[in-house]
């Protein structure tokens, strides 16, 4: 990783806040979860709940009970373990990702919360931060998955993002029912997975052990960040390798859009007129997802500071200007990305570069 803020070369600033990095790609994850605690909107949010939520007038929005990080500590060398409770998903988009709306007397959360030039230690903060599930979906020939994001968003509209990309809701970590003692670190490392398998799935119909390798928390998780653009909010990040080409997924892709449009059709024939489901465009994952050629991924990473847990400089900046260059050798490999782009990327896909850079992930995979 390499930058220069003087030089005329596009460059970004990565505002996150790099907090555990799986080096050696052998950690293992432990929890401690409250479940009689809920978290509680402090009292300035809640009188300005309606003006906050109106930031958000213009996504698409459903509430459900999410899981919030209360505390991280490393156990030893390789294991991590997580402090949590419950939370809900409008609580987050009330104060994570509302930082910088400005309110009727133009004052920001940021201004209050988070108006320091260090970040708030995790087990301090007053946000939502529910965890993020983010990720990278790579071919075994060394290209990007990436998504152009739809405007009805909560977060980065019309922006290049990470394929991988969801909460942590609480349905997807302990299930009805289920008693404490059943719940083991290896349950929980498996349910991790299990929402990067689930995602996998829905969007893109792939399948464990067909399309990818079984996923392990230990080899696929990459390491734990905290956005700075929202506050601080922790997600943690992953990576798949599909057991296919670019050519070979973008056909996979596209039988995948066509079985969803047939489903959709057979449904809408047992369905009465105004229930009827809205048809795909034949076109939609070739307008939404592109195959980018990580090698050919020309992207420099420009750091203001080295940041550390509990310190550094916040960096509320959105100089984001990623190059995708054209590939000389297969300029139809890049799709709609032969041009070179100067289009923003989400915060979550930077630091999933960032990760796969710090991890050497090319070199792991030999890429």
């Amino acid at each position: 990783m390499n930058g220069d803020n003087n030089s005329s070369k596009p460059y970004l600033v990565i505002a996150s806040l790099n907090v555990y990095a799986n080096r050696a790609f052998n950690t293992k994850l432990t929890i401690a979860d409250n479940v009689n605690e809920a978290f509680k909107l402090p009292d300035f949010i809640i009188q300005n709940s309606r003006a906050l939520l109106d930031a958000h007038k213009h996504s698409k929005k459903t509430n459900t009970a999410t899981i919030r990080l209360d505390d991280f500590e490393r156990v030893d060398a390789s294991t991590i373990k997580i402090h949590t409770k419950r939370t809900m998903y409008y609580h987050m988009l009330l104060t994570n990702r509302c930082m910088d709306y400005k309110l009727t007397d133009g004052m920001t959360l940021r201004d209050l919360y988070e108006c320091n030039e260090s970040i708030s230690p995790i087990n301090k903060s007053e946000l939502g931060n529910q965890i993020g599930i983010n990720g990278l979906v790579i071919t075994k020939d060394g290209y990007l998955l990436i998504e152009r994001r739809g405007l009805d968003k909560t977060t980065w509209k019309d922006k290049f993002a990470q394929p991988i990309s969801l909460a942590l809701k609480e349905k997807d970590l302990f299930y009805r029912d289920e008693k404490p003692e059943e719940i083991t670190d290896a349950t929980v490392e498996d349910r991790f997975c299990k929402v990067v398998r689930d995602t996998l799935k829905n969007n893109f119909g792939l399948r464990e052990g067909e399309d990818y390798d079984e996923l392990r928390f230990s080899e696929n998780f990459m390491g734990f960040a905290r956005d700075l653009l929202e506050g601080g909010k922790p997600n943690f990040y992953f990576y798949v390798v599909v057991n296919y080409t670019a050519r070979e997924f973008t056909e996979k892709l596209q039988k995948y859009a066509a079985l969803t449009i047939w489903q959709a059709n057979e449904i809408n024939k047992t369905l009465p007129e105004g229930n009827k489901i809205k048809p795909l465009r034949t076109e939609k994952l070739q307008n939404v997802y592109y195959l980018v050629p990580w090698s050919q991924a020309k992207v420099n990473f420009y750091y203001e500071m080295n940041l550390e847990e509990g310190g550094g400089t916040l960096v509320p900046k959105r100089q984001f200007a990623p190059r995708f260059e054209e590939s000389k050798d297969n300029p139809e490999a890049v799709c709609s990305l032969q041009k070179s782009v100067k289009k923003q990327c989400g915060q979550a896909l930077l630091a999933c570069l960032s990760y796969a850079e710090i991890l050497n992930l090319k070199e792991k995979l030999n890429f």
